[in-house]
Protein backbone atom coordinates (compact mmCIF):
# COMPACT_ATOMS: atom_id res chain seq x y z
CA UNK A 1 0.00 0.00 0.00
CA UNK A 2 2.98 2.20 -0.02
CA UNK A 3 1.59 3.42 -3.48
CA UNK A 4 -0.51 5.88 -1.00
CA UNK A 5 3.02 7.42 -0.19
CA UNK A 6 3.84 8.51 -3.35
CA UNK A 7 0.29 9.91 -4.13
CA UNK A 8 0.73 11.99 -1.27
CA UNK A 9 3.94 13.05 -2.06
CA UNK A 10 2.78 14.35 -5.35
CA UNK A 11 -0.04 15.44 -4.33
CA UNK A 12 0.55 17.22 -1.06
CA UNK A 13 -0.73 15.01 1.59
CA UNK A 14 2.11 15.26 4.34
CA UNK A 15 0.37 12.99 7.21
CA UNK A 16 -0.25 10.31 4.30
CA UNK A 17 3.72 10.32 3.85
CA UNK A 18 4.46 10.77 7.58
CA UNK A 19 2.17 7.91 8.56
CA UNK A 20 3.73 5.58 5.78
CA UNK A 21 6.88 6.52 6.71
CA UNK A 22 6.67 5.49 10.16
CA UNK A 23 5.47 2.42 9.22
CA UNK A 24 8.80 1.23 7.72
CA UNK A 25 8.53 3.07 4.02
CA UNK A 26 11.91 3.56 2.25
CA UNK A 27 12.10 7.38 1.87
CA UNK A 28 14.03 6.45 -1.03
CA UNK A 29 12.34 3.69 -2.82
CA UNK A 30 10.80 3.55 -6.33
CA UNK A 31 7.46 3.97 -7.33
CA UNK A 32 6.64 1.26 -10.41
CA UNK A 33 7.09 4.53 -12.48
CA UNK A 34 10.69 4.71 -10.83
CA UNK A 35 10.08 8.01 -8.82
CA UNK A 36 11.09 8.82 -5.47
CA UNK A 37 9.20 10.39 -3.07
CA UNK A 38 11.27 13.21 -2.38
CA UNK A 39 11.23 13.47 -6.44
CA UNK A 40 8.04 13.72 -6.91
CA UNK A 41 7.35 16.16 -4.11
CA UNK A 42 9.98 18.60 -5.69
CA UNK A 43 8.38 18.24 -9.08
CA UNK A 44 5.01 19.33 -7.42
CA UNK A 45 6.44 22.16 -5.67
CA UNK A 46 5.36 20.42 -2.05
CA UNK A 47 7.59 22.17 0.18
CA UNK A 48 6.45 20.83 3.42
CA UNK A 49 6.92 17.07 2.03
CA UNK A 50 10.54 17.86 0.78
CA UNK A 51 11.28 19.25 4.46
CA UNK A 52 9.90 16.23 6.33
CA UNK A 53 11.44 13.46 3.82
CA UNK A 54 14.59 15.50 3.94
CA UNK A 55 14.76 15.67 7.53
CA UNK A 56 13.44 12.04 7.66
CA UNK A 57 16.93 11.32 6.29
CA UNK A 58 16.02 11.12 2.50
CA UNK A 59 19.05 11.22 -0.09
CA UNK A 60 18.76 14.60 -1.76
CA UNK A 61 20.84 13.35 -5.07
CA UNK A 62 19.09 10.23 -5.33
CA UNK A 63 17.88 10.08 -9.16
CA UNK A 64 14.96 8.44 -10.37
CA UNK A 65 15.45 5.31 -13.08
CA UNK A 66 15.90 7.74 -15.73
CA UNK A 67 19.12 9.61 -14.01
CA UNK A 68 16.92 12.79 -13.17
CA UNK A 69 17.79 14.15 -9.80
CA UNK A 70 15.04 16.16 -7.33
CA UNK A 71 16.83 19.31 -7.84
CA UNK A 72 16.63 18.52 -11.64
CA UNK A 73 12.90 18.80 -11.73
CA UNK A 74 12.42 21.18 -9.26
CA UNK A 75 14.72 23.40 -11.69
CA UNK A 76 12.72 22.77 -14.60
CA UNK A 77 9.23 23.31 -12.82
CA UNK A 78 11.37 26.98 -11.22
CA UNK A 79 10.31 26.00 -7.68
CA UNK A 80 12.48 28.42 -6.43
CA UNK A 81 12.04 27.73 -2.91
CA UNK A 82 12.56 23.89 -2.60
CA UNK A 83 16.00 24.96 -5.43
CA UNK A 84 17.23 26.46 -2.58
CA UNK A 85 16.25 23.91 0.19
CA UNK A 86 17.49 21.09 -1.97
CA UNK A 87 21.21 23.38 -2.36
CA UNK A 88 21.20 23.82 0.97
CA UNK A 89 20.95 20.19 2.09
CA UNK A 90 23.55 19.27 -0.62
CA UNK A 91 22.49 18.47 -4.13
CA UNK A 92 24.83 18.15 -6.29
CA UNK A 93 24.47 20.95 -8.84
CA UNK A 94 27.25 18.41 -11.75
CA UNK A 95 25.31 15.30 -11.00
CA UNK A 96 24.63 14.38 -14.30
CA UNK A 97 21.58 12.58 -15.60
CA UNK A 98 22.15 9.14 -18.84
CA UNK A 99 22.03 11.52 -21.30
CA UNK A 100 25.16 13.95 -19.67
CA UNK A 101 22.68 16.34 -18.35
CA UNK A 102 22.65 17.95 -14.88
CA UNK A 103 21.02 20.23 -13.03
CA UNK A 104 23.17 22.91 -13.81
CA UNK A 105 22.34 22.45 -17.43
CA UNK A 106 18.86 22.06 -17.23
CA UNK A 107 18.94 25.41 -15.21
CA UNK A 108 20.67 26.88 -18.49
CA UNK A 109 17.98 25.69 -20.34
CA UNK A 110 14.91 26.64 -18.72
CA UNK A 111 16.38 30.21 -18.00
CA UNK A 112 16.17 29.56 -14.35
CA UNK A 113 19.29 31.86 -13.67
CA UNK A 114 17.86 34.69 -15.32
CA UNK A 115 16.13 36.13 -12.48
CA UNK A 116 17.70 33.61 -9.65
CA UNK A 117 21.90 34.18 -10.00
CA UNK A 118 21.78 35.25 -6.47
CA UNK A 119 20.40 32.20 -5.05
CA UNK A 120 23.12 30.28 -6.70
CA UNK A 121 26.02 32.88 -5.23
CA UNK A 122 24.09 33.15 -1.82
CA UNK A 123 23.85 29.14 -1.58
CA UNK A 124 27.67 28.99 -2.07
CA UNK A 125 27.42 26.73 -4.86
CA UNK A 126 30.80 25.62 -6.73
CA UNK A 127 29.97 25.54 -10.17
CA UNK A 128 32.74 23.59 -11.90
CA UNK A 129 32.85 20.72 -14.04
CA UNK A 130 29.80 20.99 -16.13
CA UNK A 131 30.18 24.68 -16.62
CA UNK A 132 31.88 23.72 -20.82
CA UNK A 133 28.55 21.57 -21.70
CA UNK A 134 25.90 24.35 -20.09
CA UNK A 135 28.09 27.46 -21.80
CA UNK A 136 27.05 26.21 -25.30
CA UNK A 137 23.00 26.18 -24.50
CA UNK A 138 23.17 29.55 -22.73
CA UNK A 139 24.79 31.28 -25.72
CA UNK A 140 22.04 29.75 -28.31
CA UNK A 141 19.67 30.88 -26.04
CA UNK A 142 20.56 34.31 -25.05
CA UNK A 143 21.00 33.62 -21.20
CA UNK A 144 23.90 36.45 -20.46
CA UNK A 145 23.72 36.29 -17.24
CA UNK A 146 24.39 32.95 -16.92
CA UNK A 147 26.98 33.10 -19.92
CA UNK A 148 28.97 35.51 -17.83
CA UNK A 149 29.07 33.22 -14.55
CA UNK A 150 30.43 30.66 -17.02
CA UNK A 151 32.99 32.17 -17.84
CA UNK A 152 33.75 33.77 -15.01
CA UNK A 153 33.91 30.35 -13.38
CA UNK A 154 36.51 28.88 -16.24
CA UNK A 155 34.28 27.67 -19.21
CA UNK A 156 36.20 27.84 -22.22
CA UNK A 157 35.23 31.03 -24.29
CA UNK A 158 36.09 29.06 -27.92
CA UNK A 159 35.49 25.30 -28.62
CA UNK A 160 33.78 22.89 -26.08
CA UNK A 161 33.12 19.67 -27.75
CA UNK A 162 32.69 21.05 -30.92
CA UNK A 163 29.55 23.86 -29.82
CA UNK A 164 31.81 26.90 -31.38
CA UNK A 165 29.65 29.65 -28.96
CA UNK A 166 30.20 32.75 -30.82
CA UNK A 167 28.83 30.97 -33.79
CA UNK A 168 25.94 29.72 -31.75
CA UNK A 169 24.75 32.92 -30.53
CA UNK A 170 25.77 35.27 -33.76
CA UNK A 171 23.31 32.51 -35.60
CA UNK A 172 20.70 33.02 -32.86
CA UNK A 173 21.25 37.09 -32.87
CA UNK A 174 22.12 37.90 -28.79
CA UNK A 175 24.08 40.77 -29.65
CA UNK A 176 25.02 41.18 -25.51
CA UNK A 177 26.47 37.39 -25.80
CA UNK A 178 28.26 38.20 -28.86
CA UNK A 179 29.74 41.29 -27.29
CA UNK A 180 30.36 39.37 -23.88
CA UNK A 181 32.02 36.49 -25.88
CA UNK A 182 34.31 38.80 -28.09
CA UNK A 183 35.39 40.58 -24.78
CA UNK A 184 36.87 37.38 -23.41
CA UNK A 185 39.03 36.48 -26.56
CA UNK A 186 36.54 34.39 -28.41
CA UNK A 187 37.78 33.30 -31.95
CA UNK A 188 35.65 35.65 -33.92
CA UNK A 189 37.01 33.99 -37.11
CA UNK A 190 35.85 30.54 -36.20
CA UNK A 191 34.14 28.66 -38.90
CA UNK A 192 31.14 25.71 -39.20
CA UNK A 193 32.19 22.68 -40.94
CA UNK A 194 30.23 24.48 -43.95
CA UNK A 195 32.83 27.24 -43.38
CA UNK A 196 30.66 30.20 -42.19
CA UNK A 197 32.42 32.59 -40.02
CA UNK A 198 30.24 34.27 -37.06
CA UNK A 199 29.82 37.35 -39.64
CA UNK A 200 28.87 35.80 -42.62
CA UNK A 201 26.15 34.01 -40.40
CA UNK A 202 25.23 37.04 -38.55
CA UNK A 203 24.88 38.36 -42.47
CA UNK A 204 23.23 35.38 -43.77
CA UNK A 205 20.45 36.11 -41.19
CA UNK A 206 19.95 39.58 -41.26
CA UNK A 207 21.44 40.26 -37.87
CA UNK A 208 22.79 43.87 -38.61
CA UNK A 209 23.99 44.74 -35.19
CA UNK A 210 25.93 42.09 -34.67
CA UNK A 211 27.64 42.62 -37.66
CA UNK A 212 28.45 45.96 -37.00
CA UNK A 213 30.28 44.53 -33.89
CA UNK A 214 31.97 41.81 -35.94
CA UNK A 215 33.14 44.35 -38.86
CA UNK A 216 34.13 46.66 -36.07
CA UNK A 217 36.19 44.13 -34.14
CA UNK A 218 37.87 41.83 -36.78
CA UNK A 219 38.74 45.27 -38.97
CA UNK A 220 38.31 45.20 -43.16
CA UNK A 221 41.69 44.87 -43.89
CA UNK A 222 41.55 41.28 -41.96
CA UNK A 223 38.18 40.17 -43.73
CA UNK A 224 38.19 37.18 -45.42
CA UNK A 225 35.66 36.01 -48.14
CA UNK A 226 34.26 39.37 -48.95
CA UNK A 227 32.38 38.10 -52.10
CA UNK A 228 30.55 35.63 -49.84
CA UNK A 229 29.57 38.46 -47.35
CA UNK A 230 28.13 40.34 -50.06
CA UNK A 231 26.69 36.99 -51.54
CA UNK A 232 25.29 36.14 -48.31
CA UNK A 233 23.72 39.71 -47.50
CA UNK A 234 21.61 39.36 -51.55
CA UNK A 235 20.94 35.95 -51.22
CA UNK A 236 18.86 36.48 -47.76
CA UNK A 237 17.67 39.64 -49.04
CA UNK A 238 19.14 41.84 -46.71
CA UNK A 239 20.03 45.35 -48.50
CA UNK A 240 20.64 46.89 -45.22
CA UNK A 241 23.57 45.24 -44.65
CA UNK A 242 24.97 45.80 -48.30
CA UNK A 243 24.71 49.35 -47.33
CA UNK A 244 26.96 48.69 -44.14
CA UNK A 245 29.41 46.77 -46.34
CA UNK A 246 29.93 49.65 -48.95
CA UNK A 247 29.90 51.99 -45.94
CA UNK A 248 32.85 49.62 -44.31
CA UNK A 249 34.66 50.86 -47.85
CA UNK A 250 34.24 46.62 -48.68
CA UNK A 251 34.26 46.53 -52.53
CA UNK A 252 31.63 45.23 -54.16
CA UNK A 253 33.11 42.37 -56.90
CA UNK A 254 31.20 40.21 -58.95
CA UNK A 255 27.82 42.93 -59.74
CA UNK A 256 26.24 41.03 -62.09
CA UNK A 257 26.31 37.40 -60.16
CA UNK A 258 24.74 39.75 -57.23
CA UNK A 259 22.32 40.93 -59.55
CA UNK A 260 21.32 37.47 -60.86
CA UNK A 261 21.01 36.32 -57.25
CA UNK A 262 18.77 39.11 -56.76
CA UNK A 263 16.72 38.49 -59.55
CA UNK A 264 16.11 35.11 -59.06
CA UNK A 265 15.43 35.20 -55.42
CA UNK A 266 12.42 38.23 -55.91
CA UNK A 267 14.55 41.30 -54.51
CA UNK A 268 13.56 44.21 -56.11
CA UNK A 269 14.91 46.64 -53.71
CA UNK A 270 18.37 44.92 -54.37
CA UNK A 271 17.66 44.50 -58.24
CA UNK A 272 17.06 48.22 -58.32
CA UNK A 273 20.08 49.16 -56.06
CA UNK A 274 22.50 47.26 -58.13
CA UNK A 275 21.55 48.40 -61.52
CA UNK A 276 20.41 51.80 -60.63
CA UNK A 277 22.85 52.65 -57.76
CA UNK A 278 25.84 50.60 -58.99
CA UNK A 279 25.63 50.74 -62.34
CA UNK A 280 25.36 46.91 -62.92
CA UNK A 281 24.62 45.77 -66.77
CA UNK A 282 21.10 43.64 -66.30
CA UNK A 283 21.96 42.48 -70.01
CA UNK A 284 25.29 40.70 -69.28
CA UNK A 285 24.93 37.00 -69.19
CA UNK A 286 25.92 34.88 -66.52
CA UNK A 287 26.24 31.45 -68.14
CA UNK A 288 24.38 29.07 -70.90
CA UNK A 289 22.95 33.19 -71.64
CA UNK A 290 21.29 33.20 -68.52
CA UNK A 291 20.84 36.76 -67.53
CA UNK A 292 19.06 38.23 -64.42
CA UNK A 293 15.91 39.04 -67.03
CA UNK A 294 15.28 35.73 -67.64
CA UNK A 295 16.10 34.20 -64.61
CA UNK A 296 13.79 36.83 -63.19
CA UNK A 297 11.18 35.27 -65.74
CA UNK A 298 11.25 32.12 -64.88
CA UNK A 299 11.23 32.38 -61.42
CA UNK A 300 8.15 34.27 -61.93
CA UNK A 301 9.03 37.87 -60.20
CA UNK A 302 7.18 39.81 -62.15
CA UNK A 303 8.20 43.37 -60.58
CA UNK A 304 11.50 42.78 -61.50
CA UNK A 305 10.59 41.36 -65.40
CA UNK A 306 8.66 45.06 -65.27
CA UNK A 307 11.63 47.08 -63.75
CA UNK A 308 14.43 45.43 -66.23
CA UNK A 309 11.93 46.44 -69.51
CA UNK A 310 11.63 49.70 -68.01
CA UNK A 311 15.29 50.08 -67.67
CA UNK A 312 15.40 49.08 -71.67
CA UNK A 313 15.74 45.41 -71.49
CA UNK A 314 14.56 43.73 -74.76
CA UNK A 315 11.49 42.20 -74.75
CA UNK A 316 12.53 39.77 -77.57
CA UNK A 317 15.94 39.01 -76.89
CA UNK A 318 17.55 35.81 -77.76
CA UNK A 319 19.97 33.41 -75.88
CA UNK A 320 22.75 31.66 -77.36
CA UNK A 321 20.46 28.95 -78.97
CA UNK A 322 17.89 31.81 -80.35
CA UNK A 323 15.10 31.51 -77.68
CA UNK A 324 13.42 34.53 -76.67
CA UNK A 325 11.64 34.79 -73.02
CA UNK A 326 8.13 34.12 -74.56
CA UNK A 327 9.44 31.19 -76.43
CA UNK A 328 10.07 29.50 -72.40
CA UNK A 329 7.14 31.11 -71.24
CA UNK A 330 4.70 29.39 -73.61
CA UNK A 331 4.96 26.08 -71.90
CA UNK A 332 4.79 26.51 -68.41
CA UNK A 333 1.22 26.55 -66.32
CA UNK A 334 2.45 28.91 -63.78
CA UNK A 335 -0.15 31.70 -62.79
CA UNK A 336 3.51 33.96 -62.08
CA UNK A 337 4.98 33.29 -65.90
CA UNK A 338 1.57 33.31 -67.30
CA UNK A 339 1.10 37.25 -66.19
CA UNK A 340 4.60 38.12 -67.61
CA UNK A 341 3.85 37.03 -70.77
CA UNK A 342 1.04 38.94 -70.87
CA UNK A 343 3.28 41.79 -69.37
CA UNK A 344 5.46 40.90 -72.40
CA UNK A 345 3.07 40.43 -74.51
CA UNK A 346 1.70 44.33 -73.89
CA UNK A 347 5.34 45.29 -74.46
CA UNK A 348 5.10 44.41 -78.00
CA UNK A 349 6.79 41.09 -77.59
CA UNK A 350 6.53 38.85 -80.94
CA UNK A 351 3.70 36.51 -80.41
CA UNK A 352 4.53 34.58 -83.81
CA UNK A 353 8.53 34.42 -83.14
CA UNK A 354 10.19 31.39 -84.09
CA UNK A 355 12.58 29.18 -82.94
CA UNK A 356 15.46 27.72 -84.84
CA UNK A 357 12.98 24.47 -85.80
CA UNK A 358 9.95 27.08 -86.45
CA UNK A 359 8.49 26.42 -83.72
CA UNK A 360 6.31 29.51 -81.95
CA UNK A 361 4.73 30.04 -78.81
CA UNK A 362 1.77 28.02 -79.41
CA UNK A 363 3.53 25.64 -80.75
CA UNK A 364 4.59 25.17 -77.54
CA UNK A 365 1.81 26.36 -75.62
CA UNK A 366 0.32 23.42 -77.89
CA UNK A 367 2.32 20.63 -76.45
CA UNK A 368 1.91 21.81 -72.77
CA UNK A 369 -0.95 22.06 -72.86
CA UNK A 370 -1.82 25.19 -70.98
CA UNK A 371 -5.65 27.06 -71.97
CA UNK A 372 -5.00 30.10 -70.32
CA UNK A 373 -1.49 30.51 -71.83
CA UNK A 374 -2.85 29.20 -75.42
CA UNK A 375 -5.77 31.47 -75.14
CA UNK A 376 -3.83 34.44 -74.21
CA UNK A 377 -1.23 33.76 -77.58
CA UNK A 378 -4.30 33.50 -79.81
CA UNK A 379 -5.71 36.74 -78.52
CA UNK A 380 -2.33 38.77 -79.03
CA UNK A 381 -2.49 37.02 -82.84
CA UNK A 382 -0.93 33.46 -82.72
CA UNK A 383 -2.03 31.51 -85.56
CA UNK A 384 -3.38 28.37 -84.77
CA UNK A 385 -2.51 27.10 -88.26
CA UNK A 386 1.48 28.52 -88.66
CA UNK A 387 3.67 26.00 -89.69
CA UNK A 388 6.80 24.85 -88.26
CA UNK A 389 9.45 23.57 -90.67
CA UNK A 390 8.53 19.96 -90.58
CA UNK A 391 4.93 20.82 -91.09
CA UNK A 392 3.08 20.56 -87.98
CA UNK A 393 0.52 23.07 -86.51
CA UNK A 394 -0.13 23.89 -83.02
CA UNK A 395 -3.86 22.65 -84.27
CA UNK A 396 -2.01 19.41 -85.14
CA UNK A 397 0.43 19.31 -81.64
CA UNK A 398 -3.39 19.31 -79.68
CA UNK A 399 -5.03 16.44 -81.35
CA UNK A 400 -1.51 14.37 -81.16
CA UNK A 401 -1.56 15.43 -77.71
CA UNK A 402 -5.07 14.56 -76.93
CA UNK A 403 -5.72 18.14 -75.66
CA UNK A 404 -9.44 17.95 -76.06
CA UNK A 405 -10.39 21.03 -73.53
CA UNK A 406 -8.20 23.46 -75.83
CA UNK A 407 -9.58 21.73 -79.22
CA UNK A 408 -12.72 22.26 -77.30
CA UNK A 409 -12.16 25.95 -76.93
CA UNK A 410 -11.30 26.63 -81.09
CA UNK A 411 -13.97 24.74 -82.06
CA UNK A 412 -16.19 27.41 -79.56
CA UNK A 413 -14.09 30.26 -80.80
CA UNK A 414 -13.94 29.56 -84.15
CA UNK A 415 -17.59 29.13 -84.70
CA UNK A 416 -18.24 32.63 -83.02
CA UNK A 417 -16.40 33.79 -85.46
CA UNK A 418 -17.87 32.18 -88.60
CA UNK A 419 -21.01 33.44 -86.72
Amino acid sequence: MEIFMYIGAKDGYLNIVKYFVKHGADVDGYCKRGFTPLYLAAKSNQMDIVEFLLEDGADVNKRTIKGFTPLSIAIKQKCVNIVELLLRNGANVNKKNKGGFSPLSVAVRYGYFDTNEPLLRETKVKIKGDVNNALPVSAANGRLTIVRLLLNSGANVDNINGNKLLLAAATEGHLDVVKTLLEKGADANVRTKEGYTPLSIAIRRGHIAIAKILLKYLGVQNLQDVDQLFFLAVRYGHLNIIHLLLENDICMNEGISLLYTAAKEGFLDIVEFLVIQKGVNAKEGIKDGFTPFRIAAYQGNEQIVRFLVKNGEDVDDRDENGITLLLTLACTTNRECYNIARFLLDKGADVNVKAKNGFMPLHIAAISGCLHMFKLLCEKGADVDAKAEDGVTPRLLLREMGHSHILDYLKRDEGNVNA
